[in-house]
């Protein structure tokens, strides 16, 4: 999964299976989600929980009773970082050439993303978080810091554990692990920011949007207008859509599993 680090990361081993804890600030609340972890992404033995933004030593808690964690993910709100779609070259498609697509990526993320990102804080990367022979995206992310902004306070015992990864990129994974989805949607209306992905048989996108949220009905419509645009530039039919009542919503549409 693309990720971006706070600071520069040490990355431990991989290995085939792993412990993974998510950490995720939606309004007043953070979610929790621990899962076991497989080599494709599939996730088994899920543990959920949600604290009051401010009940940090609740969150210390939780952490502290689960089995440790080979790495703690946390989820970047799409309204901080920068998201560019980029075609991936035919020539490096197969999996062979994964290493190389992954230089390329790399490189493509430090020319075309703004300078004054520091290298710890863009990289370059695939998702594909469709269906079953659906198309993959290549993406360039961006976590700008804010002038005046503190470095973020580690969670977990072990900093070097610690790798941050945006809301687009999360919603790929999920969408991955549930087996694939023609379309996934985070829309946050309180930021006024909405991550989308979507994936046809030829073309897959990913996006983050900041949209009109000064009332209900212009929410709703842009997020729908969004949405929309967004499947039929994958190739997809431009279903009718809009996020439900709730300040922070996540909509899979097509999955193969619930």
């Amino acid at each position: 999964m693309t990720s971006v680090s706070a600071k520069p990361p040490v990355r431990p081993a991989a290995s085939s299976a792993r412990r993974v804890a998510a950490v995720h600030v939606q309004g007043g609340r953070v979610r929790l989600l621990l899962a076991n972890a497989d080599g494709v992404g599939r996730l088994s033995n899920l543990e959920a929980n949600s604290f009051a933004a401010a009940d940090t030593a609740g969150l210390a808690a939780a952490l502290g009773r689960s089995a440790p964690a080979d790495a703690l993910i946390r989820v970047v709100p799409s309204a901080q970082t920068v998201c560019r779609c980029v075609p991936i070259p035919a020539d490096k498609s197969a999996a062979g050439d994964r290493a190389q697509l992954a230089a390329a990526l790399s490189l493509l993320a430090e020319a075309e993303l703004p300078a004054h990102v520091p290298g710890h804080r863009r990289t370059g990367g695939i998702i594909r978080p469709g269906l079953r022979g659906a198309a993959e995206a290549a993406l360039l992310i961006a976590w700008p810091q804010r002038p005046g902004e503190p470095p973020p306070s580690p969670l977990a015992g072990d900093e070097d554990l610690e790798v941050w990864t945006p809301e687009v990129v999360a919603l790929a994974a999920l969408a991955r692990a549930m087996d694939g989805a023609s379309t996934a949607v985070y829309a946050d209306r309180d930021s006024g920011s909405v991550a989308v992905v979507a994936a046809g048989p030829d073309r897959a996108l990913a996006r983050v949007l900041r949209l009109d949220n000064s009332t209900p009905d212009c929410w709703r419509a842009a997020c729908g207008a969004a949405v929309a645009e967004t499947r039929a530039s994958a190739g997809l039919d431009p279903a009718p859509f809009s996020p439900d009542d709730r300040s922070q919503s996540l909509t899979m549409l097509g999955a193969a599993r619930p």
